[in-house]
């Protein structure tokens, strides 16, 4: 009866991360398809299909609302069709390793896409930017496919996301495309990546003090830039001010905000005024709110999911683990020389 129970329990478990999950990816690719690449449609929805597994359906789904929406059929049937050529080609696969690898999801993401591109291009007479543009898309997705699979696959050996050496480059790369991707989101007043963007910057500082704010100011400002470079400009001395108020962290949260709000009104005046100045600061104004308003252990307890280095207790453990290993196998290969 209690074994019984405990599948009951299991199965109901399971079956609810299956639904949460299929509506994540479905959300995800909605967002995701009104991301734009220096004012051109992105394809980072296809991106978020792939790294799905077999959970393209609500991808494909999201996508096609986010489209219905947008009205821009002509600028998503590459995508659309992407996608679901790459979830028929993994569903015939039969080695899940060599099809779940970040080498061939990335090159496959990427030749489905210009092979799209290029007969969409052919059909449609599109001009050679546009083609351009498609075939830059194609292989900024890909090498993001690579990059998150990656980082997914460390992840899952490690526990952790380590932001250290190799692993760190390739989480500013996902950053900046998270950043693109939703400050081309369509709300009138708001700018979502932005406002998101601002409060990384208050995180960072708080976690890494100047040196985490000046990189996350600087990631954002790429982020936005590679989104749209007009809004970029109001961004470009986000670096000071998550420098500057990395030196307020031991002040509290109020002194560091207060002195992150001040900076960056001081750079948004020395930039000059302009039609997106008010938007900018409302942004940063929203980013600070959020931050104020986040409890601070839950704060702690995402960033301790990512870490900049390993503590020197795993260090030493590792090195220990290694020399021992070292050892073992010098050993046996000099017992077997003996033999």
């Amino acid at each position: 009866m209690l074994k019984m129970k405990e599948s009951v329990k299991v199965h109901l478990s399971g079956s609810y991360d299956g639904k949460l999950l299929w509506a994540l990816s479905a959300v995800c690719a909605f967002i995701a398809s009104f991301g734009k690449i220096s004012g051109f449609p992105s394809s980072m929805n296809v991106a978020v299909g792939v790294l799905s597994g077999m959970n393209f359906v609500p991808a494909f789904i999201g996508s096609v609302l986010s489209y219905i929406i947008q009205g821009s059929w002509e600028s998503g049937i590459v995508q659309l069709c992407a996608l679901l050529v790459i979830g028929v080609v993994r569903g015939i696969l039969t080695d899940r390793n060599e099809s779940e690898s970040p080498a061939f999801l990335g090159l496959l993401t990427a030749g489905v896409l210009m092979l799209f591109g290029a007969v969409m291009s052919i059909a449609m007479a599109w001009d050679v930017y546009e083609v351009s543009m498609r075939m830059i898309t194609a292989l900024i997705c890909g090498c993001v496919v690579f990059i998150a699979k990656m980082v997914m696959l460390r992840r899952d050996y490690d526990g952790i996301v380590e932001l250290s050496g190799l692993n760190g480059v390739y989480g500013g790369v996902l950053y900046i495309i998270l950043i693109a991707t939703l400050s081309a989101c369509p709300f009138p007043a708001l700018n979502v990546g932005r406002s998101l963007g601002c409060f990384a910057i208050l995180c960072g500082a708080r976690k890494y003090h100047n040196a985490g704010g000046a990189v996350m100011g600087a990631l954002t400002t790429c982020g936005v830039l590679l989104c749209n470079p007009l809004l970029a400009k109001n961004t470009l001395l986000l670096a000071t001010s998550g420098l500057i108020c990395g030196a307020f962290i031991q002040f509290g949260v109020l002194a560091t905000v207060l002195s992150f709000l001040a900076v960056s009104l001081v750079s948004l005046v020395a930039i000059g005024i302009n039609g997106d100045t008010f938007y900018m600061f409302a942004d940063m104004i929203l980013g600070s709110v959020i931050y104020i308003a986040v409890p601070v252990s839950l704060i702690k307890k995402i960033s301790g999911r990512v870490t900049g280095a390993r503590n020197s207790v795993d260090l030493v453990g590792q090195t220990a683990s290694s020399r021992l290993s070292f050892a073992s196998r010098t050993l046996s290969d000099i017992r077997g020389q003996l033999s």
